[in-house]
């Protein structure tokens, strides 16, 4: 009886070892839960930036800029004038129109002062 137990043993194990699993690999595979990895991640589309009316003051800006210093050339002073004159006039350009917020005046100020600027320093 002591040599049977082995022996059964053996067998067994032998038997269990050939066995081979009757599923699929794909199978398996979709059975399996889906891990974190796996999961679709949201995708985060930030609100527009509206930009436009920056633009379009920068524009008018800059030209008034460019326009102004050309014209204080011939009088032989080229300093810019102070923020709050460049202020006043974005106000004075954006009049009663809607359209020109304050976005379009901020981009005004920027425009005129780079332009201003570079008409200024002889850079075109």
């Amino acid at each position: 009886m002591r040599a049977t137990v082995p022996l059964m043993v053996v067998v067994a194990l032998s038997v269990l070892a050939g066995c081979d699993d009757p599923k699929p690999a794909a199978v398996k595979k979709a059975e399996q839960p889906a891990g974190v990895a796996a999961l679709k991640v949201p995708e985060h589309v930030p609100p527009p930036v509206e930009t436009q009316p920056y633009e379009d003051g920068f524009a008018v800006g800059g030209k008034a800029g460019e326009s102004d210093a050309r014209s204080r050339k011939g009088r032989g002073s080229r300093t810019m004038p102070g923020d709050d004159e460049i202020a006043v006039l974005a106000l004075e350009a954006a009049g009663t129109n809607p359209d020109r917020g304050p976005k379009w005046q901020q981009g005004f100020v920027a425009g005129y002062k780079y332009d201003f600027e570079r008409i200024a320093k002889g850079l075109r």
